[in-house]
């Protein structure tokens, strides 16, 4: 079956840290939030002090990877002249009415797309949206100290309610999108295009007919092929830079002793918070499993 190349080594291996890190800050951070009700998985990690290491490590990597993806996003329009169309525009507002008017049986016929829909826009806006507010507010956590004596007390603990809440939020965000995006009854068990970075000629015609026809025009020979940068000495400077700079500062960030500050707390809940966060937890770690699979499949993968 012929297939075409859907997304770049690079943004297969974004992705994977992106997702790794927001699994393992809500692994971790949830049970450090809710020790009542989850304080049984923090002890089957190894503790408080292990979950807050692994909560600080997960913190860097996502910080730093998101900080990849935005220099990469402005680099490569402004020196390559060349970039994904990942923005949203008018059209993706007219596609996202329509696709409302499809889903309730209002037309026939669902809007044709590039190779991001609206949905998938919205879902890295929300993604940069909330990486920039949970750094933000995580750092401030972190360091209470040094944020005391720029802001009041009642603004700190405001900070603690806002990134726990956000994580929440966020928890339920990713529910949606692995369910939406990934674990697709059609593509059972799961969709493996981000992980080996193919999908099949058919399927991008049928889910993303606007991307085939660029291409072929592009190309000129059925946009089967798209040229890969792997092997150029842009992408080799950035592993690199990327790998140095991550290390030196996690292990920077172990010397530090500021043990910040904790979320919000659930008193007198009852059985249901344990019941409900153990849930949300299970379903975290599945879906930290589901990817951890899709990631090795695309790595045994023969291209």
């Amino acid at each position: 079956m012929k297939e075409i190349k859907r997304f770049s080594r690079v943004q297969i291996w974004v992705h994977t840290l992106l997702g790794l890190s927001v699994m393992v800050l809500l692994l971790t951070g949830l049970p450090i939030t809710f020790s009542d009700q989850l304080g049984w998985f923090m002890s089957l990690i190894g503790g408080p002090g292990i979950t807050m290491l692994l909560h600080r490590l997960a913190a860097w990597m996502l910080i730093f990877t998101a900080t990849f993806i935005g220099v990469h996003f402005i680099l490569t329009r402004t020196l390559l002249r060349r970039g994904e169309e990942v923005l949203f525009t008018l059209k993706d507002l007219r596609d996202a009415i329509l696709d409302m008017k499809y889903a309730l049986g209002l037309t026939d016929e669902p809007p044709k797309i590039g190779k991001y829909d609206w949905i998938r826009k919205m879902n890295m806006a929300g993604v940069t949206f909330f990486v920039i507010l949970m750094a933000a507010t995580g750092l401030m956590l972190w360091f209470p100290l040094e944020v005391a004596s720029s802001v009041s007390l009642t603004t700190i603990i405001a900070v603690r309610t806002v990134h726990a809440g956000l994580a929440i939020v966020f928890l339920l965000f990713l529910l949606a999108h692995t369910t939406s995006i990934h674990l697709r009854p059609d593509k059972f068990p799961m969709d493996m295009s981000i992980f080996t970075g193919y999908m099949t000629l058919e399927d991008a015609k049928k889910e993303f007919p606007l991307w085939v026809e660029k291409m072929d025009l592009e190309a000129g020979d059925g946009g089967s092929v798209v040229k890969s940068q792997k092997n150029s000495l842009y992408y080799r400077l950035w592993v690199g830079a990327v790998a140095v700079s991550f290390l030196t500062l996690v292990i920077g960030s172990l010397r530090l002793r500021s043990e910040g500050l904790a979320g919000l707390r659930l008193i007198d809940a009852g059985a249901w918070a344990t019941v409900g966060l153990s849930t949300a937890l299970g379903l975290t770690l599945l879906y930290l499993g589901a990817m951890i699979y899709g990631q090795a499949k695309g790595l045994g993968r023969k291209s």
